[in-house]
């Protein structure tokens, strides 16, 4: 497990690698109450529970940028192990999720955690922005984007350009 700690005094963001290329789980968290929201669970969700509760953390909520499956593969564990509700970009993109919707504020402790839609690298792909922090899933990577084309059923260019543009438009501060 790899982890990387970007926490402030209003936020805990933990950016924790627990398999797969590139994949990135999250746990967004209010540092005074420990309420904290789960993001793209796909690999080993027993050691994201268990990391939650040695932080002193409490997933109450399971936040999902898109349904393939290198992001929910742990979603169904997941909720099982916390009973945290699954949110996603529609109903079919995670076990048991209910969709949000754009601009919809998810409240975690104090967080308002605010869902941007980003369709693109898939159709129903998901920003999440709270705070300072874009967990933007696979709309964008270090140095390049995400993958549309015929390895992506659904996916659209267009749309995905579109995604880029609204979140380049974002306050240079949540960037």
């Amino acid at each position: 497990m790899h982890l990387n700690d970007h926490s402030t005094e209003t936020m805990t963001l933990l950016q924790i690698h627990l398999g797969g290329d590139r994949n990135w789980q999250y746990l967004l968290a209010d540092p005074a109450t420990g309420a904290a929201a789960a993001v793209d669970p796909g690999h080993e969700p027993d050691q994201l529970f268990d990391l939650a509760r040695e932080r002193g953390l409490d997933i109450q909520q399971i936040l999902v940028t898109h349904g393939h499956g290198d992001h929910v593969g742990g979603v169904a564990r997941l909720a099982e192990l916390t009973g945290a509700p699954v949110r996603a970009g529609t109903g079919a993109s995670a076990p048991g999720a209910a969709a949000v919707t754009d601009s919809e504020a998810i409240t975690v402790g104090s967080l308002a955690i605010t869902a941007l839609l980003t369709p693109g690298h898939a159709p129903d792909h998901v920003c999440f922005r709270c705070d300072d922090a874009l967990i933007t899933g696979d709309l964008l990577f270090c140095g390049k984007v995400g993958g549309t084309g015929s390895y992506f059923p659904g996916s659209s260019a267009a749309e995905e350009w579109s995604s880029l543009e609204r979140i380049l438009l974002l306050p240079d501060d949540d960037k």
